[in-house]
């Protein structure tokens, strides 16, 4: 009896496993950062789909490294309530960017797993 129930734990958790594996990601677009004189830098990013997740956030990741990512710096789009897809959205980054060559990319999260679009560069 004992056996049996450890099987059948453990057999729940590699279903849980494949249907995770079984999820479409969130596709989601990085759009061109434009400067808007006086008022900051803006961001946009479009989610096309959420694949098989809930979208809880989103916005933009900027830094000087190749691959920006959430860890670095990210401004979130607020307020966030995607109702239908794609789902455009937009940030903006007050101040000045770093000078130099600066890399971004549009980000969606659900949960703990974070889904980026395509790396752009700003100069």
């Amino acid at each position: 009896m004992k056996h049996a129930l450890m099987f059948v734990m453990l057999l729940g958790l590699i279903s849980c496993k494949d249907d995770e594996l079984e999820k479409e990601p969130i596709v989601v677009t990085t759009v061109d950062l434009f400067t808007i004189t006086g008022r900051g830098t803006v961001g946009s990013g479009i989610i096309e789909s959420e694949g098989g997740y809930k979208v809880t956030e989103a916005g933009i990741v900027y830094g000087t490294s190749s691959s920006p990512t959430v860890d670095d710096v990210k401004e979130k789009a607020d307020p966030f309530a995607p109702t239908e897809f794609p789902y455009t959205f937009s940030v903006t980054i007050r101040g000045s960017l770093p000078s130099g060559t600066i890399y971004y990319r549009a980000y969606a999260a659900a949960g703990d797993k974070i889904f980026y679009g395509q790396t752009k560069t700003k100069n």
